[in-house]
């Protein structure tokens, strides 16, 4: 359907963060742009995708970098079906 290595931009609905989101937290948000495979376009932008997160780790005073991942896992269709997604961190 979707083939491997495409990009999907999304806005969150919800407020993710490192030091208050937690793992395996939902969220929502819409497609920033249009999804395209083959030159058909599967989801319009502005079409819900849900999600979840992944990683969330807050940076404390001994280490300075803070991380927040998240992965995507279903996605409201142009055709109004809602399918599974599988995304890999990057």
């Amino acid at each position: 359907m979707v083939p491997a290595g495409t990009w999907i931009s999304i806005r969150t609905n919800q407020f993710l963060s490192s030091d208050q989101s937690r793992p395996g937290e939902a969220f929502t948000g819409t497609l920033a742009q249009p999804l395209v495979a083959n030159g058909i376009v599967l989801a319009r932008r502005g079409q819900t995708i849900g999600g979840r997160v992944a990683e969330a780790v807050r940076a404390g005073r001994a280490r300075g970098t803070s991380r927040l991942a998240v992965e995507l896992t279903e996605l409201s269709l142009a055709d109004g079906r809602q399918v599974p997604v599988v995304t890999q961190l990057i």
